[in-house]
This record gives structure tokens, sequence and C-alpha cells, in this order.
């Protein structure tokens, strides 16, 4: 799979265009201490029907960070870089949880790049700073990722998922344990320095925002407050946890696929 270089950063990426070249493109990002991988399930359903382009976040899989602290604006402008250099005019977009913040950026900063977006599991605004304050610091100073990943797994997956697909959920804990330190740590500062309530009246661009049931990273409640704020923007609820996309894929998938027609 490729790498690019943009600037000071190799970002790694996957195009798949098996659909050919007359169909749109979208684009998927991923969340936290995963890489592009999380999206194999929609690549499989969609890849027919869209280009696909999948790309590790900074600091995740094999895309490079040499920064100690990041901007959800910066991760942003990453993808209209990636845009540009792959000769892509316009795509349709879709984040999970720090892709949503992504996606989020993108749909009040960079709408005429975009045709469609669909935020999944994510946030408007970061209500605990204080919460991603300290795993910086117990990543830092008190053991690193390790510390944190099966608390990480509980919160990404059901236990009822977890019991089905065990070997799904340990797949992940393995990706975020290889995830870089320092790529992780830049990544909590955007997450923990994130707040776009402001802009969410500004989006006019058709938006589907997909929430978990189950989902204690981000609940429902969040994702409603993201829907209420984006004009005309379409809400969906899933049984599942914080990583919808591949406790549900089908209806993941779907939902997709009706949504951007």
């Amino acid at each position: 799979m490729p790498t690019i270089s943009l600037k000071d950063k190799v970002v790694h990426y996957r195009f798949d265009e098996t659909a050919g070249p007359q169909r749109p493109v979208l684009i998927f990002s991923n969340s936290l201490g995963t890489d592009l991988s999380m999206w194999d399930a929609q690549v499989a359903a969609l890849a027919m029907k869209y280009r696909i382009l999948r790309y590790d976040t900074r600091g995740h899989g094999k895309s490079t960070c040499h920064e100690s602290s990041l901007s959800i604006s910066a991760l942003g402008q990453d993808v209209i870089d990636l845009m540009d250099v792959l000769q892509i005019p316009t795509a349709s977009f879709c984040g999970l949880s720090m892709g949503g913040m992504i996606g989020t950026y993108l749909a009040i900063n960079a709408q005429a790049r975009f045709e469609k977006f669909i935020l999944s599991n994510t946030n408007a605004f970061t209500a605990h700073p204080d919460f991603w304050q300290k795993r910086i610091e117990t990543l830092l100073y008190d053991g690193g990722i390790a510390t944190i990943a099966d608390g990480v797994m509980a919160r990404f997956f059901s236990p009822e998922f977890t019991a089905k697909s065990p070997s799904v959920v340990l797949g992940f804990k393995q990706q975020m344990l290889s995830t870089d330190l320092a790529g992780y740590v830049a990544c909590c500062s955007a997450i923990r320095d994130m707040d776009f309530r402001e802009g969410l009246s500004e989006i006019q661009t058709p938006t589907m925002v997909i929430s978990g049931k189950k989902d204690q990273a981000s609940p429902p409640e969040n994702g409603i407050y993201l829907s209420n704020g984006i004009f005309k923007s379409r809400y969906l609820e899933l049984d599942a946890a914080h990583i919808s996309n591949v406790e549900l894929p089908e209806q993941f998938s779907k939902a997709i696929e009706e949504f951007l027609g």
C-alpha cells in the first residue's frame, strides 16, 4: 500500500478504484488507536459503487507524526492535502470518533470539496478536556498505551460483541498497542481541545450522524446534539457500541449506501 509525502509528514493510504474512474470517491477516516483496516467490511460492501480512499491518520498505522501536539484542523488539512495530491476535486467523507471530528471540521471549513458527510460515534465538542489531559499524562508517565488498552476495548465494543467475536477485539487491541505513542498522544491533544459548537450552523452539506445505543465513549445524546446543530441532517442510531461499523458492518454499510445514493 502506498505512502505519500505531504509537506513534513508521510501519509499512508489505500485507494481502491475497483468501481472505475467515473465513480464518486468516498473517503474513510479512522478512530483514535486504529488504522485504515477498520474499514475493511465497508470496502468489501461498497467498492463496486464508489472509489474508496482510506488513510492512516497522522501518528497511526504507517503515517508519521513529528509533533508533540496536534489540532483537529491540522488533521483535517491532511485530508485536503491528500485529495490535492491524488487530484480528487470532490468526495464524500465518512469518519468515526476522531475521524468524525475531522469530518466535522471539514464540513465547516471545506464544504466546497465535499458532497456528503457521515459523522459516526463522535462529538461536536469535548465536554471533559481534563479526562484527555489525564490520559495524556498516563500515557507519557505511567506505562504507555498498554495501561489503557483493555479499558479502551471495553468502550470500543459491547460485552455481547466481545463474547461473540473475541478475535476481532484482540485484533483491535493489538492494533492499538502497535500505534506510535507520540502519535497517539498528539491526537489525544487534538481531541482534548476540540470544540465545533459555534460552526455547526454553517454546515450546509448533506450530513448523516450515526450513534451507537451502547456507546459509552460517545453516547447517543452527543450524536443528537451534533445532528440538531446541523441544517437538515439525518440521524441514525444503531444497536452497537463505539466502533459501530465493526459491530454492525452490514447495517452501517447499508446506511452509507442509502444516504449517498
